[in-house]
């Protein structure tokens, strides 16, 4: 079974999947892939894509897209979940934030992937547990989920992109769940 976008947050997934979560900006792009059988997933990648303003804005956008179609070309996701824009103060900012994620979206199309937008308050919440948590606290249980090593670096921008994909594929509770769960009695 692939995934489409109304079964790309089910608690359990038929078959493994392979998914991938990007976290767009225009100096720095996170990328995670991970792969999900069951309840269980594991980290498959993850980079960084860092650009300085000192280089063309087409040059940034082409290795943002380049890096996102390789991923892909690499790993073949069966979905793909993208950080949903939010409006910025600074239009300058927002503007930067939409063209990156341009690009990766650009690059999902290209490598045939069906994207799944997600908001950041919805990632905070399914994989941190509230959609207030602190990007800390969401890099924790990043590193909890997929069972990374403490002494492992890993980038706060790769640490989002791996939420995001841990988001889409069901989040914290499909990820901790033993068993289904029923409904609970309500004691008397």
């Amino acid at each position: 079974m692939t995934p489409s976008r109304s079964t790309a947050t089910h608690s359990f997934w038929a078959e493994p999947a392979t998914i991938i979560g990007i976290d767009p900006g225009l100096a720095r792009t996170g990328i995670g892939v991970i792969r999900r059988e069951g309840s269980r997933s594991g980290r498959l990648a993850h980079q960084v894509v860092r650009s300085a303003p000192s280089e063309g804005v087409e040059q940034r956008l082409a290795a943002i897209h380049a890096a996102v179609l390789a991923a892909c070309l690499e790993h073949q996701p069966a979905i793909a979940a993208v950080e949903r824009t939010f409006v910025n103060t600074n239009p300058g900012s927002s503007l930067a934030l939409s063209q990156a994620r341009g690009a990766a979206l650009a690059a999902l199309g290209a490598a045939g992937v069906p994207v799944q937008e997600l908001a950041p308050s919805t990632v905070k919440k399914q994989v941190g547990g509230r959609a207030t948590a602190a990007k800390a606290e969401v890099a924790r249980m990043v590193r909890s989920l997929l069972e990374l090593p403490a002494a492992e670096k890993l980038a706060a921008d790769a640490a989002d992109a791996l939420a995001i994909a841990l988001s889409a594929s069901g989040g914290r509770q499909a990820l901790t769940a033993r068993r289904p769960r029923g409904r609970r009695r309500r004691r008397r």
